[in-house]
């Protein structure tokens, strides 16, 4: 036994099977155009979020060779005669305290806080040599003052000869 309406029961069944499916389409396309720019605008932001850590990162690059290269300098500061590396190290205190004024907050923030400690490590370097000067200093006075007490020493035996020989002298007159 069929059913007398068939083709209206299968017109009814594609209709609807259409309409669904053009409603799915809709609310697919609907979602695209209103979230689908979301992680095309997400990627571009996250692009130039990644070019800037870069940026970012070969600028602290450079900050800690200027900062490897300072530590190294300072060490070397103790044999500098002519003041040829103290000239270079307050070249390169210039260039650290130039890192300061970078866009990005952290490598100012450690551009100052470097510049800060090795300010305050150069005075005190340049306190240990003076002091270290003023003990050369020292020492030569000590041995200069032991050899004027040692002339003194040496011209009062001069002296108590020449009054010997003066009395001598004096008395076989």
């Amino acid at each position: 036994m069929e059913p007398l309406n068939s083709k209206d029961r299968l017109w009814a069944i594609v209709k609807l099977s259409l309409l669904f499916l053009l409603t799915f389409i809709i609310f697919i396309v609907a979602i695209f155009f209103d979230y689908g720019g979301v992680p095309l605008k997400e990627n571009q932001l996250l692009k130039e979020e990644n070019k800037k850590l870069k940026e970012e990162q070969a600028e602290l690059n450079k900050l800690f060779q200027q900062l490897d290269s300072v530590y190294v300098n300072i060490l070397k500061l103790d044999n500098d005669p002519n003041g040829i590396i103290k000239s270079t190290v307050a070249g390169q205190m210039v260039a650290i305290s130039g890192f300061a004024k970078s866009e990005s907050k952290l490598t100012s923030k450690i551009s100052n806080n470097a510049f800060n400690s090795y300010s305050i490590i150069l005075s005190e370097k340049q306190k240990t040599m003076e002091s270290a000067g003023l003990n050369k200093d020292k020492e030569k006075l000590e041995t200069e003052i032991k050899d004027l007490k040692d002339q003194l020493k040496d011209m009062k035996e001069e002296l108590k000869d020449c009054e010997t020989e003066l009395r001598m002298g004096s008395r076989n007159n």
